[in-house]
């Protein structure tokens, strides 16, 4: 049989070539599917899977009796706006018309947003997760109608979240399963049985506070030797483990762990701020997304060490972070949860990228001098061979400088105005209050008033989410909404930062209610709960699971036990010394708790950590006099790693009767009046991580 000439195949291969673009091109025409029941939801992820051919369903008893009914099991999905991952596979797989059918046969499909229900953040595997490879904010379970993990996935080879093909098997594999636990066969699967270990390991693990120098050694050791960062657990700025070297005077370890990354793309210079995260050890192939809260963090991680070392580089980047939190991530009167990444396939950003021939049109049309473009390649390293991604980047922290790096920064954002960066919309009491908190706490070891009144007002605006001392998780509120309790926490902490910026009372007052509104919710027989609600069990309604581990932000469990930490310092010596010492002791305990599991932790156990660290060691300072709150932002400002407090009203009533100046304070132990350079003399600036709790018990 004669084989066809070179010419009939290459003819063939046009023609099916041709055939296949005048599918798509004609795929493009099609009108979108008719939107799910997604579309009627507020929250930003839940809203993203609006015009899947597929039935997603929200977290509610109803998904649960339907499996039941339908022996079904069921696909949760936990997801993000803010993640790369999610937004792939909403628009590569889900997309699917293979995926959606599998899906519509055989199984469930639940899609819970993880800034509406931050609960879920860290429900399954609370303990494992930190080896299993699960990302922050997209996570996919496999639950049997009982609401049982039987599976998840966790990148288990290479499965590409562009590849329909590959998740289909993996959805097929996950469905397999689910047979093989309804027939009896082989028992529980690993993933059932690494949940109730997890669980059993919170329930029984023994009770020891943390070896701190052991965790420091762990996070020295972790330090990517060539490009910063903690590249051993993903290549994503670490603001509390930064916070955690500064704290005990790791200042060259600090040092190794910011400088490249502060010289990278993951800082944006064009809005202020920080990326979310980098793929690659080097903090290139950006991920374009921005956390809210990720970005407070990072603010105050960067803005201490700015203070400590009086370093210039470090201290514009942090306070370029505060200015876009009150810029960009606000909308209409409240702070989103995130910028949402628009990075396309070659990993740019419609908005942060800037192309050689955008820079070139520019310079022909007025926008930039052609002077200006060339000082745009030099100054924020442009290039494309070095720089794939053209993303903006400082080199040389003696740039921002030169007068005209402000005046070019201006006119690169006016050519943003026509292509506005994408935000999320709903705004949750979490975000706001912790934002807030954090704002305040940075502008007073700056010893900034412009800036604690700009966070002061945003403060005032926030008053729609309080109803006595109860806190409402989001704007506007949704009936049969639960309380969580990172929105107490939050709240009671951004009063209390504006009490010590201010010295107002009726703030402490108020935050201190919160809290103790807080403990009624979320205790029980005089233990801490630290679940984020109060829903019993792994069920349709939510989770009692503690979150230990910080993903990627602070955890619950080490907010509480830093905000008791700092209440309890507040309240000795006077009508509340009961409180505070409940307080203190409730801070210890917590600390105890989870102590024997850092080393399974990793750098994400840099919350607890810190947290506890500051109970253990808890020298501080108290100011008392007229004059106390200017001289606790001055003394706060020389040593911004100690917690340093003005005393007015309930506040150590005890110490206030001694009359003006500066006490130092060691448990039971008090030293003064001091002026502020005694003061500074007197208290160290780094916590001694071999010291004993028997201090802070006083």
């Amino acid at each position: 049989m004669q084989k066809p000439s070179f010419s009939v195949v290459t003819l063939v291969v046009v023609v099916l070539g041709m055939f296949g673009l005048g599918l798509r091109q004609l795929a493009t025409l099609l009108p979108p599917p008719a939107p799910n029941r997604m579309e009627v939801e507020s929250a930003d992820f839940l809203r993203q899977g609006s015009r899947h051919a597929i039935n997603w369903r929200p977290l509610s008893d109803e998904a649960f009796s339907e499996a039941r009914r339908t022996d079904r099991p069921i696909l949760l999905l936990l997801g993000s706006v803010w993640s790369t991952e999610a937004r792939r596979m909403d628009q590569m797989i889900f997309t699917d018309s293979e995926v959606q059918s599998f899906l519509a046969r055989n199984f469930i499909c639940v899609r819970v947003d993880l800034d509406e229900s931050p609960q879920w953040r860290t429900a399954f595997l609370p303990v494992s997760r930190v080896r299993t490879a699960i990302s922050s904010g997209f996570q996919l379970y496999y639950l049997d109608p009982q609401g049982r993990l039987y599976d998840f996935y966790s990148r288990r080879g290479v499965r590409p979240l562009t590849d329909a093909l590959v998740f289909l098997d993996e959805f097929v594999s996950a469905r397999n399963r689910y047979e093989e636990v309804r027939r009896g066969n082989g028992g529980t699967l690993p993933a059932g049985k690494l949940q109730t270990n997890d669980l059993d390991i919170l329930e029984q693990a023994p009770s020891m506070f943390p070896n701190r120098e052991y965790f420091l050694q762990e996070l020295i050791n972790a330090i990517d030797p060539r490009f910063g960062g903690f590249a051993r657990f993903g290549q994503s700025p670490r603001p509390l483990a930064l916070s955690y070297l500064l704290a005990h005077g790791q200042i060259d370890s600090w040092r190794n762990a910011t400088d490249p990354m502060l010289r990278s793309g993951i800082v944006d210079w064009l809005d202020g701020g920080f990326y979310r995260t980098a793929k690659s050890r080097d903090w290139t192939d950006i991920e374009f997304d921005k956390l809210a809260l990720h970005n407070a963090e990072l603010m105050q991680a960067i803005g201490v060490g700015g203070q400590m070392l009086d370093d210039a580089f470090c201290l514009r980047i942090a306070k370029n972070t505060f200015d876009a939190l009150f810029d960009g991530f606000a909308s209409e009167g409240w702070i989103v949860a995130a910028r949402v990444g628009d990075d396309d396939r070659r990993g740019r950003s419609a908005y942060a990228s800037f192309s050689v021939q955008e820079l070139r049109r520019y310079g022909g049309t007025g926008l930039l001098t052609r002077d200006e473009t060339d000082l745009a390649r030099d100054f924020f390293g442009l290039s494309v061979e070095e720089n794939p991604q053209m993303v903006m980047r400082v080199l040389d922290p003696a740039e921002f400088a030169d007068p005209r790096f402000d005046p070019l920064i201006k006119k690169l954002r006016e050519s943003r105005k026509a292509r506005p960066a994408p935000y999320s919309k709903v705004p949750y009491a979490h975000v706001n209050f912790g934002v807030v908190a954090a704002a305040l706490h940075s502008a007073r070891i700056w010893n900034d008033p412009e800036r604690i009144a700009r966070a002061e007002r945003f403060l005032e605006q926030l008053e729609p989410f309080l109803s006595a001392n109860d806190v409402t998780h989001r704007m506007p509120q949704r009936v049969g909404d639960r309380p969580l309790l990172p929105d107490y926490l939050n709240a009671s902490e951004a009063f209390l930062e504006h009490y010590l910026a201010t010295g107002r009372v009726d703030s402490l007052e108020r935050g201190l209610a919160i809290l103790r509104r807080a403990r009624t919710l979320f205790l029980e027989d005089g233990e801490w709960l630290l679940a984020m609600n109060r829903s019993g069990g792994l069920g349709p309604e939510g989770t009692d699971v503690p979150e230990i581990i910080d993903m990627p932000t602070e955890s619950t469990t080490a907010r509480a036990i830093r905000l008791l930490g700092m209440y309890g310092r507040l309240l000795r010596g006077g009508n509340y010394a009961p409180l505070a010492r409940q307080f203190t002791e409730e801070a210890l305990e917590l600390s105890a708790r989870y102590g024997s599991l850092v080393p399974d932790m990793g750098v994400t156990a840099a919350g607890i950590m810190s947290a506890a660290s500051g109970v253990l060691d808890e020298r501080h300072a108290i100011v008392v006099g007229e004059y106390a709150v200017e001289e606790a932002r001055r003394l706060s400002s020389r040593l911004p790693t100690r917690f340093v407090a003005p005393a007015f009203g309930l506040v150590r009533e005890d110490i206030q009767r001694r009359g003006a100046g500066v006490y130092v304070v060691e448990g039971g132990d008090v030293v003064g009046p001091l002026s502020v350079e005694e003061a500074v003399n007197r208290l160290p600036i780094v916590i001694d991580p071999a010291r004993t709790p028997g201090s802070a018990r006083g």
